[in-house]
């Protein structure tokens, strides 16, 4: 399997993101005991959440003529401008709305962009990679650099909206020995669907 990631580190993964970028209530006066039973619990809904999510990024191999493309892509990105709005499709037709998905991006070698979409052409970038607000790329960089193929969770501010958005991302890669890199896929979310978790946990 592509990604090999723990539940539990998926899950501490994203709470260490949630604790990030918003500030998230204390636990109080409970017991140690049933803290831990609680958290338990919430980290088990969160890693399923996550699964789901990244489950549907996956789709992105169903589409054969995309990742053939892909594969076979050179510095001249000019084949795959006929997957200009493919990132539309997958977005409207893979996610469900209570999802929150938020912006789509495929990626070919040296961080070319394939296809974006984006649920607000006005306060998100086209391109990442040129975002006129810290998006924390430096971060997804590093990652994208390296030879890890696990999912990769991380998040950022959009201060024009005032909003938290979490961002998961995966490595398109082939799956045999040399597991050879040839892209990624870039999907931002509402952290509204993950914090929505932790409050029903958690709720003062």
């Amino acid at each position: 399997k592509g990604l090999c990631i723990g539940c539990t580190i998926f899950a501490l993964a994203l709470l260490a993101v949630l604790f990030e970028i918003s500030s998230c209530r204390i636990i109080g006066d409970k017991s140690q005991k049933d803290s831990t039973d609680t958290l338990g619990r919430m980290l088990d809904e969160t890693n399923s959440h996550i699964h789901r999510l990244s489950s549907e990024m996956l789709t992105i191999y169903s589409e054969t003529d995309l990742i053939s493309g892909m594969r076979n892509m050179s510095q001249d990105s000019r084949s795959m401008k006929k997957f200009y709005w493919i990132s539309s499709d997958l977005a409207k037709n893979r996610f469900s709305r209570d999802d929150e998905l938020l912006n789509y991006y495929i990626y070919g070698i040296d961080d070319t962009l394939i296809s974006s979409y984006r649920s607000d052409v006005s306060h998100y970038p086209h391109d990442i990679f040129n975002s006129s607000f810290d998006m924390n790329i430096g971060r997804m960089r590093d990652y994208i650099a390296s030879d890890n193929t696990d999912l990769f969770i991380t998040g950022y501010r959009n201060p024009m909206l005032n909003k938290d958005i979490i961002r998961l991302v995966i490595k398109l890669h082939d799956y045999d020995e040399t597991r050879k890199q040839y892209g990624f896929v870039v999907c931002d979310f509402d952290s509204t669907s993950f914090t929505d978790i932790m409050d029903k946990y958690f709720a003062s």
